[in-house]
């Protein structure tokens, strides 16, 4: 067996071997569960090609549309099927080359190119430039857009509801980031992703738009502080 058909065997067992812990967690759901499950959800896998995924009897296939809905059917990113030891376990994310993990995870979702680092927190030059809109991956780009697409609504409904004394909190967080949006729209079309036009000038013209329109569950990380009475 040649070193690329052991990647593709290991890399497709610790898929098989994913499902079936989950699987087996209260409540324990049988294969056949989960075979009518990814029927019920528009992609049938029988129970026969579970129990061969759990029990290493794939060689080494695994089609990207099954890694799909066997994580929607079992409730969990599809990504931790494929990385299920995030952040620290090590995996092989090529052939020959084993790293974290969470360095395969970000090489995954875009957010590095090279297995070399975890991506920095977004921030701006301090000389006021743009440097890191220039060089940030574009899935990174696009997490970006939505915290601040987050960051204008809830600023256009802490207006509608704020006392006099956060205001100007409110109006200080939907210019920051509208700014934001009218910075990263652009690099987002320059890196070749699809931003819809009329979606921009809305968020710019300060209306609250469902995140639901264009990203599913994006939320920022944490809530913004509450200006002192």
């Amino acid at each position: 067996m040649t070193q690329s058909d052991d990647w593709a065997t290991s890399t497709v067992n610790r898929v098989g071997q994913q499902v079936r812990l989950l699987r087996g967690r209260t409540p324990k759901r049988s294969a056949q569960w989960l075979a009518d499950r990814t029927a019920e959800l528009g992609y049938p896998m029988t129970r026969t090609v579970i129990s061969d995924l759990e029990n290493g009897r794939r060689g080494g296939r695994l089609d990207i549309t099954e890694l799909l809905v066997l994580g929607r059917a079992l409730d969990v990113a599809p990504l931790l099927l494929l990385y299920p030891g995030v952040p620290h376990a090590e995996v092989d994310a090529l052939p020959g080359m084993t790293v974290d993990s969470v360095h395969a995870m970000f090489w995954f979702t875009g957010e590095d190119y090279a297995f070399e680092c975890v991506p920095r927190p977004f921030e701006t030059d301090p000389d006021g430039g743009d440097w890191l809109l220039d060089v940030a991956p574009p899935l990174e780009l696009v997490r970006r857009f939505y915290y601040a697409v987050e960051q204008v609504s809830r600023a256009r409904e802490g207006l509608e509801t704020a006392g006099s004394e956060a205001v100007e909190y409110w109006r200080h967080e939907l210019r920051d980031g509208q700014e934001d949006i009218a910075r990263i729209a652009p690099q987002m079309q320059r890196s070749g992703l699809t931003v819809r036009r009329e979606y921009v000038d809305a968020l710019l013209e300060g209306q609250v738009l469902p995140l639901r329109t264009a990203y599913v569950n994006m939320r920022v990380k944490t809530d913004p502080p509450r200006p002192q009475p």
